[in-house]
């Protein structure tokens, strides 16, 4: 009677050691994904898993494989944080580059339908590696305005100001702003709140903090 309890406390232990293991691999690598942060934050709750292994180990029969069973999860549990972090923010890039690829601002819930043009002007200079476009964040009849990924305003600034640039579009500004134009779109790349930003516009609307959209008497849509 004895033993049956003790082999029922053992298995009961290890599937408790097995199920803390995989929600603190799989909160690494949702952690990851979401936000980019490493395993470091989560290393103190590995002694969860571990210990439960250990009481596990405890309650069962002395011996050379119930070390090596032990042993072996510890490893498990210490390398498996590291990896799934770096699985995670690899999904987390992946998901990054998709969405700047097919980044428009006339998707399913825009506010707008924007001419063609302006859509695809985003897709015009070269998107730097790691400084890539999300959104819509804002959009109004005549254009929309993309958010850049990158923890340091400054340097997706200073990549994209290289792109935008290197287009040969007409330069309009080249300061705290860069303004290109070309062919009756103009781009805007600027920091706000701590995030670069691009913007497409038509060149010849006219563009008011409000966002209103009104068709003028000659067919010239403004957003004023």
């Amino acid at each position: 009677m004895q033993t049956l309890a003790r082999r029922s406390a053992v298995l009961v232990m290890g599937l408790v050691a097995l199920g803390l293991l995989v929600v603190l691999l799989s909160t690494s690598w949702g952690l990851a994904s979401e936000y980019g942060t490493g395993s470091g934050s989560l290393a103190v709750f590995a002694v969860l898993p571990i210990g439960a292994a250990a009481c596990a180990a405890g309650l069962a029969r002395p011996g050379r494989a119930t070390a090596v069973a032990l042993v072996g999860f510890v490893v498990v549990t210490i390398a498996g944080l590291p990896v799934s972090a770096e699985l995670g923010q690899r999904d987390r890039h992946e998901r990054f580059v998709a969405e700047d690829a097919s980044f428009t601002c006339n998707g399913p819930n825009a506010e707008a339908d924007i001419p063609a043009e302006v859509d695809g002007a985003f897709h015009v200079p070269a998107h730097p590696a790691g400084f890539t476009l999300y959104g819509p964040v804002s959009s109004s009849q005549v254009g929309c305005t993309a958010a850049i990924h990158g923890d340091d305003p400054a340097a997706s600034f200073a990549a994209w100001r290289g792109s935008l640039l290197d287009t040969g579009w007409k330069v309009e500004r080249d300061d705290a702003e860069v303004v290109v134009v070309d062919d009756g779109v103009r781009l805007t790349l600027y920091v706000d709140q701590g995030l670069s930003m691009l913007n497409a516009t038509a060149v010849d609307a006219d563009v008011c903090a409000d966002g209103r959209a009104t068709t003028h008497d000659d067919g010239r849509v403004s957003a004023c």
